[in-house]
């Protein structure tokens, strides 16, 4: 947890004792329940810090003018085993945390994490991202929408920004050059809602794997019909 601690000093997050024992506790429970359901490939404590803990919080290098803002309503799309969202809930717990995954396994998991370390204000949310994208309680609810190795920007759009508040924003973690990803998304994008904000290049900070940070701007309302049925947008990229 020294090496967390140091780390996300580079990232901008000053992280206290009380948070760096809930990440303790997050790497046990995750070694743990990992032997029982498929959480995750990474293991051990050096890779799960780096490309578990620290990737995750590599949020704050685009969204640090918004993290401070109290009860800040954030959706982590396709959560898994909680990242990016349960890191960013314990560096930030004055705001509002969703995770969404559809198994219902991690979604055990992400309770059981919420309760262990007393993310008082993280919620679990388990199903779809083309259904709960038309439940009035979810749908243009959310300041900022994430998403981290879920899908191509293509299918992601359709995914994230019927979730995302207009004037809200959606932030997509890339693992290589994505320009031509980028390019066949424009239009998904634009259907939704969106705009094509900035991209910015991870280089390697603190030792994290080079990505890049895709900020997508939404101006618009997305229309009532996206997103598709369950399935449809992946099988069926627009």
């Amino acid at each position: 947890m020294d090496t967390l601690a140091l780390k996300a000093k580079d990232l901008g997050i000053f992280l206290n004792n009380s948070q760096l024992m809930q990440f303790q506790k997050f790497y046990e429970e995750l070694t743990c329940w990992n032997t029982k359901i498929n959480l995750t490939s990474i293991v051990g404590i050096d890779q799960i810090v780096h490309k578990h803990f620290l990737d995750s919080l590599s949020v704050n290098l685009e969204l640090s003018h918004l993290l401070t803002i109290p009860n800040l309503r954030i959706l982590d799309v396709g959560s898994g085993a909680g990242f990016p969202g349960i890191p960013i809930q314990i560096s930030f717990p004055h705001i509002r945390v969703s995770v969404l995954e559809s198994s219902t396994k991690k979604c055990s998991f992400l309770s059981h994490i919420a309760k262990e370390l007393r993310l008082v204000n993280l919620s679990v949310l388990n199903g779809r991202s083309e259904t709960l994208a038309h439940d009035p309680l979810h749908r243009e609810k959310f300041d900022v929408v994430i998403s981290r190795a879920v899908a191509k920007l293509q299918v992601l759009s359709e995914l994230t920004l019927p979730f995302t508040k207009v004037g809200g924003s959606v932030l997509a973690y890339k693992s290589k050059e994505i320009t031509s990803e980028l390019n066949l998304a424009r239009n998904s994008i634009r259907i939704m809602g969106g705009e094509v904000k900035n991209t910015f290049r991870v280089n390697s900070i603190c030792g994290l794997p080079a990505r890049t940070l895709v900020m997508i701007e939404k101006p618009r309302n997305t229309p009532h019909k996206y997103p598709r049925r369950s399935g449809i947008p992946s099988k069926r990229p627009m």
